[in-house]
C-alpha cells in the first residue's frame, strides 16, 4: 500500500517513526513492509497489525 505520510527522524538516532493508517480489515494480520531507498536498495520487514 503506497503512502506518503509524514516521517520524523531524530538526527542523534538511527531510528525513524513512520505513521500510516491501514484498512480495518487488516486487523490481526501480518504484512510485509518494504522500504526503498534513493540508492535503489530495498529493505523488508514483516509487521503484525493489531
Amino acid at each position: 500500500m503506497p503512502a506518503t505520510p509524514p516521517t520524523r527522524r531524530r538526527p542523534t538516532r538511527s531510528r525513524c517513526n513512520y505513521v500510516w493508517k491501514t484498512d480495518r480489515g487488516w486487523s490481526n494480520t501480518c504484512r510485509q513492509f518494504e522500504l526503498k531507498l534513493d540508492d535503489g536498495s530495498s529493505h523488508f520487514t514483516t509487521i503484525r497489525l493489531k
